[in-house]
């Protein structure tokens, strides 16, 4: 990418556009009960909508985020927050769940295309010793605009209804947009070097990638098995094990909380010791959602454990994506972003349903903590195993040099 703009703008650019994806991404949940309410629905119907959201994600990441090897990465992150902020404003304007589906499919696309896009522009602006940084950062971006998300429609909801807040969300699309156009740097891809037939997806499976890709993509199935798992059945299996659904909740406040701390500050840590802070991660999360089934009736360490787990699995994930961008070429980082994300949703679009069935055959809590540790363990192993084969293809590059 031609950097004529400061890193530090195209960081912030990037870091604003994450927190709308964010709060884009998690809005239906926030106004699930309220538009139920005007529709005289029951809060299950929308079941099909938050599937159909995902499955647009998977599209977004898997199809389109590759396009910007092909045609430049500014031109489709504009092109990507126009079409969120379209489809966000035709959100207001549903009156039926088919309706509402459907567009909330049509918006994921443009959701899951962002996401690969906001890490790899962060990673191709920043200078050399600081690429690793600026991504760790960047993924805070998605759970802090959650967060801050979620204060806004509690303010705006009682006042206004949810149709009007989906306006106000796509006003924001546009000065997404409008900044990014403005603030991004002109990528040459736009005007000269060779044009492919097709996003460059096989390349991804040649050469050195041809072992690392699919253990990329591993990881990332791994990693978002445990944080589907661990968001959307914690608060249920906290109120198992004898806590008030005050308590569970005020829970996941602070597993959310966590993530933001923890992607930011794994962040600087990254930057020293590099890709091993990845392992260690992982390793400790895994430590930490083992110790859930024994966590009894305290409050005080229910809250600090979840904090814990949710800065070590959202900053692993967050380290995840920085790997996944410096493994690629500029040629090819952003399909290889996108399509490690776009698999990594496949590979846990299930999993919270296996834990649904779980629950129904009377499996104990401590017994699904034990699975989602084993998955963390597998991603563990899964990531030693990458930095291991980079540092022999390092090796072998140098040697034959």
């Amino acid at each position: 990418m031609n950097t004529t703009s400061s890193p530090w703008t195209i960081l912030c650019i990037c870091l604003l556009t994450a927190a709308f994806d964010g709060f884009d991404n998690e809005s239906l949940a926030f106004v699930a009960t309220s538009l139920v309410h005007d529709w005289g629905l029951h809060v299950s119907a929308l079941g099909v909508v938050f599937t159909i959201g995902l499955a647009g994600l998977i599209v977004g990441s898997l199809v389109i985020a590759p396009f910007a090897d092909r045609f430049g990465r500014k031109q489709l992150m504009v092109l990507a927050a126009l079409w969120v902020a379209s489809a966000t404003f035709a959100t207001s304007l549903a009156n039926t769940i088919p309706h509402l589906a459907a567009i909330r499919f049509l918006t994921g696309i443009g959701l899951g295309a962002l996401i690969p896009l906001v890490v790899t522009v962060s990673h191709e602006a920043a200078p050399l010793g600081l690429r690793s940084t600026f991504v760790t950062v960047i993924m805070a971006g998605f759970p802090a605009g959650s967060a801050v998300g979620a204060m806004i429609t509690a303010w705006t909801l009682p006042r206004y209804g949810w149709a009007v807040l989906y306006v106000g969300m796509s006003v924001a699309g546009l000065i997404i947009a409008l900044a990014g156009a403005l603030g991004l740097p002109r990528d040459a891809r736009a005007s000269s070097g060779p044009r492919l037939s097709a996003p460059p997806i096989l390349p991804l499976l040649r050469g050195s990638n041809a072992a690392l890709t699919p253990l990329l993509w591993l990881l990332f199935i791994t990693a978002l098995i445990v944080a589907y798992l661990l968001a959307s059945w914690l608060p249920s299996l906290l109120q198992r094990e004898g806590f008030s659904a005050a308590q569970a909740v005020m829970a996941k406040g602070y597993f959310s909380m966590g993530g933001i701390v923890g992607a930011i500050a794994l962040s600087f840590f990254i930057a020293r010791y590099g890709e091993i802070v990845l392992v260690l991660s992982y390793s400790c999360a895994a430590a930490g959602i083992f110790a859930f089934a024994f966590v009894g009736g305290s409050e005080t360490l229910l809250f600090g454990l979840n904090m814990a787990v949710g800065f070590l699995v959202y900053g692993g994930y967050a380290c995840a994506n920085a790997l996944a961008a410096a493994l690629y070429s500029l040629e090819t980082r952003a399909t290889g972003v996108g399509w490690a994300q776009g698999i990594g949703r496949v590979g846990a679009f299930g999993a919270p349903a296996l834990v649904g069935i779980a629950l129904q055959h009377d499996w104990t809590n401590f017994a699904i903590f034990v699975l989602m540790t084993v998955t963390t363990l597998v991603g563990v192993a899964i990531a030693i195993s990458i930095l291991l084969l980079k540092r022999d293809i390092a090796i072998g590059s140098a040697s034959k040099a």
